[in-house]
């Protein structure tokens, strides 16, 4: 199930409604023997599509301090997909933590881009089905670390809470 390599994915979003679209992602990549992740963050440039839905939070803002205005320059979903398929590895298994909303906003990002992920998007409670005590001491760990609601620094804090699980 997970590699040599541990990959976390965090994204930050217009809302937490089904119309909602990606504003942010945030990867930490690194060897899961231990070391320190690489990471990378971006804004997400959103579509024309998605702007029409007029699907914006205004409390969501308020959680993750992103304007609309701010991402004007973020990069578009094609060059967002280009760059997550490039950092990581082909056919490898990328923890989460957003329940539903992660692959959610994964799928539309792809759709938008026209690339499919060359990764496979699991939810950490569904790949640590079978271990109920990593799934518990991760979840301990993410409780004692404070979200910053911006995906880089959300999925820095995921890699350091599943290091602390598979140990």
């Amino acid at each position: 199930m997970i590699g040599s390599v541990l990959a976390t994915l965090d994204f930050e979003a217009s809302s937490l409604a089904m119309e909602s679209y990606p504003i942010e992602v945030g990867i930490a990549v690194g060897p899961r023997d231990g070391g320190d992740p690489d990471s990378w963050s971006s804004l997400i440039r959103p579509t024309g599509e998605w702007v029409s839905v007029n699907d914006w939070d205004p409390e969501a803002q308020a959680v993750h301090g992103i304007s609309k205005e701010q991402l004007g320059g973020g990069l578009s979903p094609r060059r967002v997909m280009e760059e997550l398929n490039a950092r990581l590895p082909e056919g490898s298994v990328v923890l989460c933590d957003g329940g539903a909303y992660d692959p959610m906003w994964l799928r539309k990002l792809a759709a938008a881009a026209r690339i499919q992920a060359a990764f496979q998007l699991w939810d950490l409670r569904a790949a640590f089905v079978l271990d109920r005590r990593r799934l518990d001491r991760c979840t301990a760990a993410l409780a004692g670390d404070r979200a910053e609601h911006r995906a880089g620094g959300d999925s820095l804090r995921l890699w350091r809470a599943v290091q602390a699980a598979m140990r």
